[in-house]
């Protein structure tokens, strides 16, 4: 329509849309008007102005075009659309595989790769194998909710674009093999599972070992984590500092290390749970230990406020050109001979752990530890090699049998033919640390292996038979249909290399109603203490029992 305002003009409050097209000369309303809308006039008028202009923007072609029947945000038009010509632009887009709906005024989920939610947001760029050439634009990293990103098997070179970590829902980025020079921006080290494995081998190899001149086994690809840390990358023409040194004073600890030529600095790194555990990852970032100081001119640092308990510290050397390797161990631990300080550290570990039978059950005993104020056991039924018990009583290996006991005796009722016991004294400060073989041991003795084994063949059948053995409870038997020379038998009853034939015999005589061909057979002898070890040169001769092979 045409013409002038109509004089009735509708309150401000029920403005909702407008969209009016004119002339600028023509954005007056009538003269009469005036003096009936004087309130709303001023109002209106700026209503009418922004809304001609809005009309005027909108027949200029630009990026922030919204295209028709495209269901998203306003601000996923305006940013997106001109992430996704940008990356149009900066990797060839013309010359893609696939390239279908790219730059038109379709939804962006028809764009070819693209998937988007159901506010028109990307969520999820697939360009893979599509011959993207050049860079990464860092506009990439306006996209709010990109969660995948695969540029996979493109021809793309250049830095990654720290910008990337701006799009915080990404989740997943795949971006090898291509091209890339300059660092993995650290900023997106939380997405580190998805770089090629075999870079991160070499990262660690060249935070080991100075780089190879010849790199011809990495193609064109020279990634690392850009280093932002304090005194890296690694400097291998300075050693580690030597001779570090722990004292106590009073409440504090005092560490002091050897100069190392060549280095003007020195970063110290500080645990209080393992003293083997200490590394760097290739971005430079201190694994299983902490910074604890960082630029330290001297070659002594106090800690003032140290962890209750136990507390391991390492030192690497710096100048301008890097930082020496952290050698793990080459830590400063508590000193040997270092006397028990009451209400810093943990107790030590009980001694003279015990254990006997009492019918069906086992009781353990152990001395009783000063300063400790309960006690937790540990128990395996098959391994009494090792154990491992942090200071704060979580356990590899075994598992907790009893927790918070104040006695130094333990029954354990419900046992298995063999029983193996760790027990940890514990305080308010933590538990002491256990890491050896099984200091309890059973107070029966455990039997030798039977001796005089013997078979004879009786029709198909062959009957074997062996001495009594004192202090056997009961005997297994063990079989091989083909080799003799060797049996092993596990602490926890199982075999390698030989078979079980039969377990808990009361008797000394066995019959093996349906042997092979040939046959060697092995006896061990048990009780409540164990079982005795294979004696593999005390095998029973074999005895064929089939006819002759036919070699015609």
């Amino acid at each position: 329509p045409v013409g002038p305002l109509p004089l009735r003009a509708p309150s401000a409050h029920q403005l909702r849309n407008i969209s009016i097209s004119m002339s600028p000369s023509f954005i007056c309303p009538p003269a009469q008007t005036f003096h009936r809308l004087r309130k709303t006039a001023v109002l209106l008028a700026i209503l009418i102005l922004v809304a001609a202009l809005s009309s005027c923007g909108r027949n200029a072609a630009s990026a922030d075009e919204i295209p028709p029947g495209q269901a998203r945000s306003s601000t996923c038009a305006q940013r997106e659309q001109a992430a996704l010509i940008a990356l149009y632009n900066a990797t060839g887009g013309p010359d893609w595989h696939d390239n279908s709906n790219w730059l038109s005024q379709r939804p962006f989920s028809t764009w070819f790769g693209v998937t988007t939610a159901s506010n028109g947001c990307v969520t999820r760029l697939d360009l893979q194998n599509n011959n993207l050439t050049g860079s990464i634009p860092p506009e990439l990293g306006s996209l709010p909710m990109l969660q995948s990103l695969d540029l996979r098997n493109n021809n793309l070179g250049g830095p990654i674009p720290p910008e990337l970590a701006n799009a915080s829902n990404l989740e997943r980025l795949f971006l090898a093999p291509n091209n890339f020079t300059g660092c993995i921006p650290r900023q997106l080290a939380h997405l580190e599972k998805f770089f090629p494995q075999h870079l991160f081998d070499r990262i660690r190899r060249e935070l080991l070992f100075p780089p190879s001149p010849d790199r011809s086994d990495l193609g064109d690809v020279d990634l690392y984590y850009c280093v932002e840390n304090p005194g890296l990358p690694i400097n291998n023409s300075l050693s580690a500092p030597s001779n570090l040194s722990y004292a106590y004073q009073g409440s504090t600890i005092v560490i002091s290390w050897d100069p190392v030529d060549g280095a003007d600095r020195y970063n110290l790194y500080h645990d209080n749970a393992l003293d083997s555990s200490c590394r760097l990852s290739p971005s430079g970032k201190p694994k299983f230990c902490d910074y604890l100081a960082t630029v330290l001119a001297e070659t002594t640092y106090t800690h003032a406020d140290p962890a209750a308990g136990r507390n391991y510290y390492w030192v690497i050397a710096c100048n301008s050109s890097g930082c020496s390797p952290l050698d793990a161990e080459n830590a400063a631990s508590p000193p040997a001979d270092t006397p028990y300080r009451p209400g810093l550290d943990y107790p030590p570990a009980p001694s003279n752990l015990t254990y006997a039978f009492e019918g069906s059950s086992v009781v353990i005993n152990w001395d009783p530890v000063d300063d400790a104020d309960y006690y937790n056991l540990y128990h395996h039924d098959s391994f009494a090699t090792y154990c491992n018990v942090q200071s704060d009583g979580s356990s590899n290996i075994c598992d907790q049998l009893a927790a918070n006991l104040v006695q130094t005796t333990y029954t354990h009722a419900a046992t298995d033919r063999s029983n193996y016991y760790w027990v940890a004294a514990c305080n308010n400060v933590g538990c002491s640390p256990v890491e050896e073989e099984s200091p309890a041991k059973p107070a029966v003795e455990i039997p030798p292996a039977p001796s005089n084994l013997i078979y004879a063949l009786e029709g198909p059948s062959i009957i074997l038979t062996w001495d009594p053995v004192d202090r056997a409870d009961y005997y297994n038997l063990y079989h091989h249909r083909a080799f003799a020379s060797y049996c092993e038998v596990r602490s926890d009853g199982s075999s390698f290399s030989c078979d079980q034939l039969a377990a808990n015999l009361v008797e000394t005589t066995y019959t093996h109603a349906d042997p092979d061909r040939r046959n060697y057979y092995w006896v061990i002898a048990c009780n409540r203490g164990g079982c005795s070890p294979v004696d593999v040169t005390n095998v029973a001769s074999p005895v064929e029992t089939g006819p002759a092979d036919n070699d015609n």
